[in-house]
């Protein structure tokens, strides 16, 4: 009689788990970071970014963070990758620096989850 190991090999167990994150990342992750750059691009366009930060500036200006940083707090509500993608796409436009996403990423994990 052979013994056969129930175990399964490191390989097999690999490659599941990396099918497995492939499918998390392509309906979940990425959906929704490119809806983030998206909705800030338009919001931009459209001059309602500048609105949104004037509006909301006296609020984020407690934490130390300009009025725009509260489309990354309704993102990261929406969900953490949304939040993630707003904070990045705000970055690159230069609206938040690397103290204001130090600041916001608690907030968008907190929320998200």
């Amino acid at each position: 009689m052979s013994h056969e190991s129930k175990n399964p090999m490191v390989t097999d167990v690999f490659v599941k788990g990396a099918v497995q994150g492939w499918g998390i990342a392509t309906s979940s992750t990425i959906p929704n970071v490119l809806m983030a750059f998206v909705l800030i691009r338009v919001l931009n366009v459209t001059g309602l970014l500048t609105i949104l930060g004037d509006l909301f500036a006296p609020l984020m200006g407690l934490f130390g963070l300009p009025g725009e940083a509260a489309a990354v707090l309704i993102g990261g509500w929406m969900s953490m990758g949304g939040g993630v993608g707003v904070a990045v796409a705000l970055f690159s436009d230069g609206a938040l620096n690397g103290v204001h996403l130090g600041i916001l990423a608690p907030a968008i994990y907190l929320m998200g989850s």
